[in-house]
C-alpha cells in the first residue's frame, strides 16, 4: 500500500540505524547529507555506504530512506523491503488467498496491506518484484496461475489508486519497481525517479516533464497487464527514443498469449491503453475494480434487475432536483455583492452542497442499475430487452458527457458500440449538415477542417462546396472554417462546428423560438470599400463561450453574437501619439487625462513643438512605437475611440465582453486562439522571454492569431472592454448588463507579456477599475457590422 510520509527523516534514520547497528558517527554523516540523499538516492547512497564503511546491503536501506523523504517517489511508510527474488526452478511464492472483492470503484478492491504505523518500529517485508512473478507464471502457463497473477495485479491497481486519492501521480510504474510481499503487501519503490520508456503513456512520451493525470499511470498499468497476459512488452523497440516514438505512433505488439484470454480482460486492456487519457479508466482504483469484477465472475453478487426497476426514474428526479437547487443558488448569489458577508452567502452555498449530494446519490443509483444490467446480460447474452435498456443508458450518458465536454465521452461511445452497434450506428457516426446563405448570393465557398498539428489547430483544405446558397451539405463531426469569396466583397472566414447529428444553419435566437423554422439567416458579406486591411469581420452567429468559475468566466453555454468588425491589432503607440497631437492642436481639455502615465503619475510622453514623443526609462531605453500603447485608463481609451470614429466616419468603440471572446475563440470553444496547446513560441508571455519580459509588435508571434485572424489576443498586452463589470452569477441569471459609465470596475480581457500560462486562456475575465493605468493593459477598437 502506498502511504504518505508522516515521520521525520531523523526518526526513521534512527530506527533503521538501531536495527542495523550503524554507529552514531554514521547517523550524523547521513543527516548531514539528508538533502543530497533526497535528490539522488542512488548516487548518494552508494557514496555514503562506501565512505562510512557500511556493507553493500546498506545501499538499499539508504535509497529507501531518501525516497521516503519525497512521498511520490518512495516506498510504503514504516516498511522496508527485503528483495528475495525466486528462481524459475525454485518454489513458487505462496499466492495471496482470493477474497470476496467488491465490484464498484467506490470501495476498496483489495484487502488493506498490513503495514506498520509510523509510530511503530520499521519492519522488513520479504518478497520479490512483479517482473519475477510474471516470469514465473509464464515459465509454466496455467489458467489458475493467470488468475493468481490477476489477483496481484488488482492489488497493484488498488495501491496505485490509494496514491491517486492522495493527489499523487507516480509517473514510473513498471514491474521492476512494484514489490510483492509474501503476505499480500504491495510496495512502490522508485529510487531512480527516471520513467521507464516502455511504460510511458503517450502524453508522457511527448512531454516527459509535463503535467500528468492519474490516467497516465493507468496506461502504465495497461502495459503491465499486457505483459502479464503475453510475457512480452507492449511496445518492444530497441532504445529509448525508438520506444517513445512507438508509443506516440501507437505501434504496439499484437496480443498473443499462451492463455485462452477472456474477452473481458481484452476489453480492460484496450481501455487501459487507450491513446486519449479520457478514454482510459479514471484512476488505479477503477482499473483494479474492473479486474476484480472479472475475478468475481462479472459481478454475480450484484442486485437483481427487478429490484432496481425504479432506478431510472429516481435518478432523473434526483438530477432535476439538483439542477433546480443550483439554479436557485446562482440567483441568490447574483443578488449579493462580491464583498457580502459570509452569513449572507451561506444559504446559497448550502444549496450547492445539497445539489452535490443529490448528484452523488444519482450517480450511485445509476452505477448500481448499470451493474445489474451488465450482470444480467453476462448471464443471458441473448436477452434483447436487457441489452436495449443498457444501450439506452449508455446512450444518455454519452449525450450528457458530450454536452458537458467530459473526457469520458469517447470511452462511453466505445461501450455503446459494443452493446448495440446496429441500432446506434447512425448516432455513433454522428454526421451533421451545413446550410449557408450569403448576402449577396453566389459566393464561392471552400471548406477547411481544423486538424491538430504541433499542438495547434491548422485549417486543412477538404473541398470546394460550391456557390451560395448551400443547403443541407452533409459533413462529418468536427471543427471547420469556410472561406467565403465573392468578387465584389472581402473574403470572409466563417467558422463552423458540426456536433453529433446537428445542423449548422445560421438561424438566430428569434428564428429558434419561432414555431415554424425559418430559412437560414444570410451571412452579410462586406463590400471591399467597407473594410480596410486592418479590419477583421466576425459574422453573426452562435459560438461556445464560457469557462470555470475560478477564472471569472462567463457560464459555459452557446451564445448568439451579432456581427461586428474588430481591429486585427491593438492600438499602437505611434497611432496614439498621433491622437495626442490632434488633441493638443485642437486645444482639447481632455488631453492631460489621456496622456500615458506610470501608475505613480509620472508622464511617459512629452510634447515638443506640438508633437508628442515617448520618454526613455531610467536605463535610457524607450518603448518601440510599434508596441501597443499602455498606461492609459479606460476613459482615455474611450476618448480615443470617439476621436477615431469622428476621423473615419465609422462608429468605432471598445469591443464588448462577448465580442472579444468570440473574436478570440471562434465557435468551437477552444482554450487559446490557436487551439488547446500552449508553448512559449505561440504567444508573448513570461516564458517567451530569455530576459526581462516586455511587449512586442504584432509580427513577433504570428501563431497568436484567432480563427478570424485577430492577433495578440492571448499574449502581449490585455484589452480594455466597453462593458462595466458583471459577475458570472449575474450573467447566468440573465440580468441586464450595467450602464456604461466613466467610472467603476470594467472588464479586461486577454493575457500579457509578464503572465504565466494559466492566465492566457480565452475565457479569463478580470475586474479592473476604469482609472487604472497599467503597463500590461492596452486596447483595440470594434464596431457593429452592418450598422
Amino acid at each position: 500500500m502506498f502511504l504518505a510520509m508522516s515521520d521525520a527523516f531523523e526518526t526513521r534514520l534512527t530506527r533503521t540505524a538501531a536495527r542495523l547497528g550503524w554507529s552514531d558517527d554514521a547517523i550524523a554523516e547521513i543527516l548531514r547529507h539528508e538533502e543530497d540523499l533526497a535528490r539522488d538516492p542512488i548516487g548518494t547512497a552508494k557514496d555514503l555506504a562506501a565512505a562510512l564503511d557500511l556493507d553493500q546491503s546498506a545501499q538499499f536501506e539508504l535509497r529507501i530512506l531518501g525516497t521516503r523523504k519525497a512521498p511520490p517517489r518512495g516506498a510504503a511508510d514504516g516498511t522496508q523491503f527485503e528483495l528475495n527474488p525466486p528462481s524459475a526452478g525454485g518454489p513458487k511464492p505462496p499466492p495471496v488467498p482470493p477474497s470476496k472483492r467488491p465490484t464498484t470503484p467506490s470501495r476498496s478492491t483489495f484487502p488493506p496491506t498490513p503495514v506498520a504505523p509510523a509510530r511503530e518500529a520499521d519492519r522488513t517485508v520479504s518478497g520479490h518484484t512483479l517482473r519475477e512473478e510474471i516470469r514465473l507464471v509464464h515459465a509454466e502457463p496455467a489458467p489458475e496461475r493467470l488468475r493468481d497473477l490477476m489477483v496481484k495485479l488488482a492489488a497493484v491497481g488498488s495501491t496505485v489508486g490509494n496514491a491517486h486519492r492522495n493527489g499523487l501521480v507516480l509517473r514510473n510504474l513498471a514491474p521492476d519497481n512494484l514489490l510483492l510481499g509474501e503476505a499480500g503487501e504491495v510496495v512502490y519503490a522508485d529510487p531512480r525517479r527516471i520513467p521507464t520508456p516502455a511504460y510511458c503513456s503517450p502524453e508522457q512520451a511527448r512531454d516527459a516533464h509535463g503535467a500528468l493525470s492519474p490516467a497516465s499511470d493507468v496506461f502504465a498499468l495497461g502495459c503491465i497487464l499486457f505483459e502479464c497476459l503475453t510475457g512480452s512488452l507492449l511496445f518492444a523497440q530497441v532504445g529509448k527514443d525508438a520506444t517513445l516514438k512507438a508509443i506516440i505512433d501507437d505501434d504496439r505488439r499484437k496480443l498473443e498469449s499462451p492463455f485462452q484470454l477472456p474477452a473481458e480482460l481484452e476489453r480492460i486492456l484496450k481501455r487501459a491503453t487507450a491513446g486519449a487519457p479520457g478514454s482510459r479508466f479514471a484512476d488505479g482504483t477503477s482499473f483494479a475494480a474492473a479486474i476484480d469484477q472479472w475475478l468475481d465472475g462479472n459481478a454475480s453478487d450484484a442486485p437483481s434487475l427487478d429490484a432496481l426497476s425504479d432506478h431510472p426514474e429516481r435518478v432523473a428526479e434526483l438530477r432535476r432536483s439538483a439542477t433546480l437547487k443550483r439554479a436557485e443558488s446562482v440567483v441568490l448569489l447574483s443578488r449579493l455583492t462580491p464583498g457580502a458577508r459570509i452569513p449572507d452567502k451561506q444559504p446559497a452555498w448550502s444549496l450547492v452542497d445539497d445539489a452535490a449530494g443529490l448528484e452523488a446519490e444519482a450517480d450511485r443509483l445509476e452505477r448500481e442499475y448499470r451493474r445489474a444490467l451488465e450482470g444480467e446480460l453476462a448471464r443471458n447474452p441473448l436477452d434483447v430487452e436487457v441489452r436495449r435498456h443498457l444501450a439506452d443508458l449508455l446512450h444518455q450518458r454519452h449525450r450528457d458527457a458530450e454536452l458537458e465536454d467530459r473526457p469520458d465521452a469517447p470511452a462511453l461511445a466505445e461501450e455503446l458500440a459494443e452493446v448495440e452497434p446496429r441500432r446506434f450506428a447512425s448516432y455513433l457516426q454522428g454526421d451533421g449538415r451545413l446550410s449557408l446563405v450569403t448576402e449577396p448570393p453566389g459566393a464561392e465557398v471552400d471548406l477547411y477542417r481544423y486538424e491538430l498539428k504541433d499542438r495547434r489547430l491548422w485549417p486543412t483544405f477538404v473541398r470546394t462546396l460550391g456557390k451560395t446558397p448551400l443547403t443541407d451539405i452533409p459533413l462529418s463531426m468536427g471543427s471547420y472554417v469556410c472561406i467565403v469569396r465573392h468578387p465584389d466583397c472581402v473574403d470572409v472566414r466563417y467558422p463552423v462546428l458540426i456536433r453529433r447529428r446537428t445542423h449548422w444553419h445560421g438561424r438566430g435566437p428569434d428564428h429558434e423560438r419561432a414555431r415554424t423554422p425559418a430559412e437560414p439567416r444570410p451571412v452579410v458579406l462586406p463590400a471591399k470599400s467597407q473594410l480596410d486591411e486592418r479590419d477583421i469581420y466576425v459574422p453573426a452567429g452562435w459560438f461556445r463561450c464560457g469557462g470555470p468559475p475560478e477564472a471569472n468566466a462567463m457560464p459555459r453555454t452557446w451564445t448568439w453574437c451579432a456581427g461586428f468588425v474588430i481591429r486585427r491589432d491593438p492600438v499602437w503607440l505611434r497611432e496614439y501619439l498621433e491622437f495626442l497631437d490632434a488633441l493638443e492642436k485642437a486645444g482639447d481639455p481632455e488631453l492631460d487625462a489621456c496622456l500615458p502615465r506610470s501608475p505613480d503619475g509620472r508622464p511617459l510622453v512629452v510634447s515638443r513643438n506640438h508633437s508628442h514623443h515617448v520618454l526613455a526609462d531610467a536605463l535610457g531605453q524607450a518603448p518601440s512605437l510599434d508596441w501597443p500603447v499602455t498606461h492609459v485608463p479606460w476613459t482615455a481609451a474611450t476618448v480615443y475611440a470617439r476621436w477615431y470614429a469622428e476621423k473615419t466616419g465609422q462608429p468605432w468603440r471598445l469591443p464588448e465582453d462577448l465580442e472579444w471572446e468570440k473574436a478570440a475563440r471562434g465557435v468551437d470553444g477552444r482554450i487559446y486562439p490557436w487551439g488547446n496547446g500552449l508553448d512559449p513560441l505561440f504567444a508573448c508571455y513570461a516564458p517567451s522571454h530569455a530576459s526581462l519580459p516586455h511587449p512586442v509588435d504584432a509580427n513577433a508571434y504570428p501563431a497568436d492569431s484567432s480563427p478570424y485572424g485577430v492577433r495578440g489576443l492571448a499574449g502581449n498586452v490585455r484589452d480594455w472592454c466597453r462593458d462595466g463589470w458583471q459577475s458570472r452569477e449575474s450573467i447566468a441569471t440573465g440580468n441586464a448588463p450595467p450602464a456604461i459609465t466613466p467610472s467603476g470596475p470594467k472588464v479586461v480581457r486577454g493575457g500579457h507579456f509578464d503572465m504565466t500560462g494559466p492566465g492566457l486562456v480565452s475565457w479569463m475575465r478580470s475586474r479592473v477599475d476604469a482609472s487604472t493605468r497599467s503597463p500590461r493593459i492596452g486596447f483595440r477598437l470594434a464596431r457593429l457590422f452592418p450598422g
